[in-house]
């Protein structure tokens, strides 16, 4: 078992990334678990980093799922997975920043490092995360660099 960090704090085309997110990730020989339990205190206050609560949140902890079954299919692995914290601004946070910062969690918790073309895909796709209507999160395929219009 590993607690691991992603992070994915970035400034792009002048437009703020922000996320991290813990997971404890546990290989498995059987199929993939993944289960979200925020336990934080939502938002507080203007400027404050805020901690997925419960309740609510989930278009963020969609883009935490997403980028936890991504990593896993990048890496070819199969886990347990509890997803801790989601942390985040609502000024700089999207179901896409989420994302990408739950990969990387994954990843750093399997010791794994993908490809630097994947990361590179995978975060075109999560800087265009603002251009998605709120809560769209993205799907496996346009992580993978394959378009949504490409048929």
């Amino acid at each position: 078992m590993t607690v691991a960090e992603g992070r994915f704090r970035r400034i792009h085309d002048g437009v703020p990334h922000c996320a991290i997110v813990e997971a404890t990730v546990v290989p498995t020989a059987a199929e993939t678990s993944i289960t979200v339990e925020c336990k934080g205190n939502g938002w507080e206050r203007q400027g404050w980093l805020e901690d997925a609560s419960a309740i609510g949140y989930e278009d963020w902890k969609a883009g935490a799922t997403r980028g936890v079954q991504f990593a896993l299919e990048i890496a070819q692995r199969t886990a347990k997975v509890t997803i801790s914290r989601i942390t985040g601004m609502i000024t700089d946070t999207n179901p896409s920043t989420v994302c990408g910062a739950a990969a990387h969690a994954v990843w750093n918790a399997l010791s794994y490092s993908p490809d630097d073309s994947v990361v590179v895909t995978m975060d075109e796709v999560v800087f265009r995360g603002w251009k998605r209507s709120p809560g769209d999160v993205p799907t496996i395929e346009e992580l993978h660099g394959i378009s949504k219009n490409s048929g």
